[in-house]
């Protein structure tokens, strides 16, 4: 997991991941902020997100159908 190798202090660069997004670069760039921020709430509350990465962001594409497609 990126958060884990680069810290919060990194910049991270999400190009073709957000412009390939079936629904258009906004759904794409939406899709991956709200990931990256689960995945720190999650490295934040102490949980293991290189093991537990996958359900991590199927919880968070719950209440983000921009994830979900993606």
């Amino acid at each position: 997991a990126l958060v884990s190798i680069f810290g919060d202090d990194s910049v991270l660069q999400f190009g073709g991941g957000t412009i390939g997004h079936p629904w258009g670069n906004a759904a794409g760039a939406c899709a991956n902020r709200v990931a990256l921020e689960a995945c720190v709430k999650a490295r934040n509350e102490g949980l293991p997100i290189e093991k537990m990465g996958r359900e991590i962001l199927t919880e968070a594409a719950k209440s983000c159908p921009e994830l979900k497609v993606a």
